[in-house]
């Protein structure tokens, strides 16, 4: 599923801990977003869509805590990841049905 070069990009504005870089390779990916899932806080998790692609939020408290989004090209080529409470404070959402 995962594309043997795919990638995360990551957003925390400095304010929200998130990787510093962009992470490359299947494997690094896919061990960045087994630690993602693994965070207690972002266990309430719910489809929505997110710049008008089928995504993930993640909440904490009733509160949109992060959003995830994909860009699928047969195989997922990137992931976007954004933790920035500036973003996420804006940020809309709809569920999919």
């Amino acid at each position: 599923m995962l594309a043997e070069d795919a990638e995360v990009h990551s957003d925390g504005g400095g304010r929200a801990s998130a990787a510093r870089v962009v992470i490359r390779g299947r494997d690094k990916v896919a061990r960045f977003l087994t630690g993602v899932f693994r965070k207690p806080w972002l266990q309430d998790v719910g489809v929505a869509m997110v710049n008008g692609e089928p995504g993930l939020e993640f909440r904490s408290g009733g509160t949109v805590a992060a959003v995830l989004s994909l860009r699928v090209e047969g195989d997922v080529r990137a992931v976007y990841l954004t933790v920035n409470p500036d973003k996420l404070g804006r940020w809309a959402t709809t569920e999919v049905e």
